[in-house]
């Protein structure tokens, strides 16, 4: 039977040579830690099964950009909304303007962002809805929604623009990236219309 040599020079400089036989080589190999490449990362998932949600829908939306009048209507467009969708997909609804009809009754910037973070990390689909071309805090929460693999749609009026890497974003087919939607509409009516629709398969691509 053929045996193979190892020559092996310790630290001790004591030179060592061992007869190996065939098969204990080959068990020596199947004990070495694997050399395969390390696996890429999991395909982005529209759900966490180690988070427990509380919400179903984040809703994102421009407040304390708007002026008291455009906010005052925006938000009662935006609650008719989040009642189809209650009604509709018998989804719960985090909307950070539920209780407060008006400005002086928004949280500290601080306070706000932690509550809408916790909201959002405790939310199964991201929904943002942009009623106008603004600076606004709905840009950040969307960036942190595609950060978290939340699976989004966007809602923007016919003139609304999306920022470069949210477009690119919603086009995307990557793997990496969480399913996203994008539409346009015209009036908050319009908007409800496409929940009263589609229902839950604007939001879960399961069902």
């Amino acid at each position: 039977m053929i045996s193979l040599v190892a020559v092996l020079l310790l630290t001790t400089g004591v030179l060592v040579v061992a007869v190996l036989r065939p098969q204990a080589l080959l068990a020596t190999k199947a004990a070495l830690p694997s050399e395969a490449a390390p696996a890429g990362p999991a395909p982005a998932t529209a759900t966490d099964p180690g988070i427990e949600y509380e919400f179903d829908v984040f809703l994102s939306s421009p407040m304390s950009s708007l002026d008291e009048a455009n906010y005052t209507a925006h938000r009662d467009g935006l609650l008719k909304l989040v009642r189809k969708i209650e009604e509709r997909c018998n989804y719960r609804c985090y909307y950070a303007g539920r209780n407060r009809p008006t400005a002086s009754e928004f949280e500290a910037e601080d306070v706000a962002l932690r509550n809408d973070l916790r909201a959002l990390r405790r939310s199964r689909f991201f929904l943002m809805v942009v009623p106008e071309q603004r600076v606004s805090s709905v840009w950040v929460e969307a960036g942190i929604a595609l950060a978290m693999s939340k699976s989004s749609v966007y809602l923007g009026r016919t003139d609304v623009e999306l920022p470069f890497v949210l477009r690119g974003a919603a086009r995307s087919t990557h793997p990496e990236i969480p399913r996203i939607r994008m539409y346009s509409y015209r009036d908050i009516d319009e908007a409800i219309k496409l929940i009263e629709v589609n229902g839950r398969s604007l939001f879960d691509h399961t069902t």
